[in-house]
């Protein structure tokens, strides 16, 4: 920027003096902003690009979900048919010896024979009885022995039973349960 004065008479004077300084750019012209703006052009494309990726991955993620829920859905249909099967294959053939022994009680005339044969029916209902809390309880794996030991002690004392003789149990036995692997 140059000044050279003029004085009253309208002449310039020889001197002039300079002046220099620069005008800056707004900032929307700087590189600065214009790097900032690229840098934030670029993070929202990223960012966008992870919530889709996020969008597929849990869309995936639930297709997979579903298709082994419903694989174990088919699974767990087909356990609960095969239990109900053995279950039902079980207590007939427990049935079976059970009443082979009760016929073949009937047509022993020896006390010891007769006594052997009605214990060996006793454990044969104790297998059953077990066999029966096992399929009755939520969990297959284990019987809550105190209520076993109780009804297996009455099937007993039913058995002994006799008008001449009065039997009475007295039982005191902790509660816990009884894994099918501790039999």
């Amino acid at each position: 920027f140059v000044v050279q004065a003029k004085n009253s008479s309208s002449q310039w004077q020889d001197n002039e003096t300079t002046y220099s300084f620069a005008i800056a750019a707004p900032f929307w012209q700087t590189y600065w902003f214009y790097s900032f703006v690229m840098l934030f052009v670029v993070g929202i494309a990223y960012a966008a690009a992870r919530y889709q990726m996020s969008i597929w991955e849990r869309d995936e993620l639930e297709k997979r979900v579903e298709s082994q829920t419903e694989h174990l859905t088919k699974a767990l249909k087909e356990k609960e048919i095969l239990i109900k099967e053995i279950h039902h294959r079980v207590k007939n053939n427990l049935a079976v010896i059970s009443g082979l022994l009760e016929l073949q009680m009937g047509h022993v005339k020896d006390n010891f024979v007769n006594r052997v044969l009605s214990e060996s029916q006793r454990r044969v209902q104790s297998i059953s009885m077990i066999h029966e809390k096992l399929y009755q309880n939520e969990q297959l794996a284990e019987i809550d022995f105190e209520k076993y030991v109780k009804e297996f002690v009455d099937i007993v004392a039913y058995s002994f039973s006799n008008p001449d003789k009065d039997i009475t149990v007295n039982i005191d036995v902790d509660d816990f349960k009884l894994g099918v692997d501790q039999g």
